[in-house]
């Protein structure tokens, strides 16, 4: 079986919210491992429901889309950031 949230492989997904949540509350190690099967477990459970009930997969793409855009917008500010400290010490060099 495989699931696709919002159009894409529930992997994907798992690795992205994982990645989020050690990178936002620091975890590391062991604890990073039973973060890792909780998102897997609570994704698999909630593309399973929203293949049994239609109306809540709706709100369950849009929910996850709007996690992965967040996502994606942290990991965009974090390359910006990068860039312009790169700029900045060329200059000052």
């Amino acid at each position: 079986m495989s699931f696709i949230v919002a159009g894409i492989p529930a992997a994907a997904v798992v690795v992205a919210i994982v990645q989020g949540i050690k990178a936002g509350l620091g975890i590391e190690g062991k604890a990073a491992i039973l973060v890792a099967v909780a998102v897997g477990v609570l994704v698999a459970v909630g593309a399973q429901a929203a293949t049994l009930w239609p109306a809540f997969g709706v709100w369950w793409e849009t929910v996850i889309a709007g996690v992965l855009l967040g996502l994606a917008a942290c990991g965009l500010f974090d390359v910006g950031q990068a860039v312009k400290s790169e700029i900045v010490a060329r200059l000052k060099a």
